[in-house]
């Protein structure tokens, strides 16, 4: 993995459910739970209760972690080392439980009003958040304002723009599914470290 790639999980705990149920479309959960940034080859920044730094291999890899990787195509080593670094300054920060409360809210209501007009500060990052921020620093965003990016939107973006972002590694479970929702597979260009051997 590169810095500034994009790590997407998918868990089966209450939490990750709810997330995944609040974030579906139409009859379709949402495929991802979670989002974190490689801020080196094995580490994963991310905001569980704060915001810490996980070791790939322990945290994902090694513990049959429903995950998928992908990586942004035309960035520069340059853009690569600030997205780590926009990341890495969200460390040790309280989760925003509040902005998850308020995004609640706004999808009951079908309004942004709650996560534009009350929830404004970026002290607090939840998962996807951070990503989206530390994308927004290069120019770059997921076709949505990052103070209301989910992971499914993360996920949403980068498949509907092979041009931009290519997976790169993943669990065969988490990848089967994309590839069936989506429609797409090896004959589209998106590929894995599993799929290279």
């Amino acid at each position: 993995m590169k810095r500034g790639d994009i790590i997407l999980t998918r868990g089966s705990g209450f939490i990750s459910r709810a997330i995944r149920r609040f974030g579906k479309e139409g009859n379709q959960e949402a495929l991802v739970s979670h989002a974190g940034i490689f801020i080196s080859p094995m580490f994963v920044i991310e905001a569980l209760s704060r915001v810490v730094t996980s070791a790939f291999s322990e945290d994902f890899r090694d513990k049959d972690a429903q995950y998928v990787v992908l990586s942004p195509k035309n960035v520069t080593d340059e853009q690569r080392r600030i997205l780590a670094l926009i990341a890495s300054n969200f460390s040790a920060r309280s989760y925003g439980y509040l902005k998850i409360l308020g995004q609640a809210v706004d999808w009951l209501a079908g309004t942004n009003w709650v996560t534009f007009k009350l929830l404004v500060w970026d002290k607090y990052p939840y998962c996807s958040f951070l990503v989206a921020e530390a994308y927004r620093s290069i120019g770059k965003n997921f076709g949505v304002p990052s103070k209301s990016t989910t992971p499914d939107d993360i996920l949403d973006f980068c498949i509907g723009h092979p041009d931009k972002y290519e997976i790169v590694s993943g669990s065969d479970i988490l990848i089967e599914d994309i590839y069936r929702v989506y429609g797409i597979g090896k004959a589209d260009g998106q590929t894995t470290e599993n799929q290279r051997s």
